[in-house]
């Protein structure tokens, strides 16, 4: 009775994973290889998906860059204009003294 045969009972059924060479059996890796590959690359597939799912973040972080630098320089302007005036106001002051 051989592995191939089809009135073979179970047990020898399971040595038909044998290959021609009889002393060799294949190893469990070659039988699962196909469902390995599968879910690994489901996974990737999936991974990718929510890595390149982040579109528009970057107009988003220019777009807030922007308001930050607007705000920044709106109060530099409110700063240097405060700190002008007043350095006009003394100087108008120090040649009114002054007798001009």
């Amino acid at each position: 009775m051989t592995a191939t045969d089809p009135a073979a009972p179970a047990s020898t059924a399971r040595r038909a994973v044998r290959t021609t060479d009889h002393h060799e059996e294949l190893p469990v890796t070659r039988l699962l290889l196909f469902p390995y590959v599968h879910v690994r690359c489901t996974v990737l597939h999936a991974q990718h998906r929510l890595r390149s799912d982040q579109r528009g973040e970057g107009v988003i972080s220019a777009a807030i860059a922007v308001l930050v630098m607007a705000f920044l320089g709106v109060a530099m302007y409110k700063a240097f204009q405060g700190m002008f005036q007043d350095t006009a106001d003394k100087t108008t002051n120090q040649i009114n003294q002054i007798g001009g």
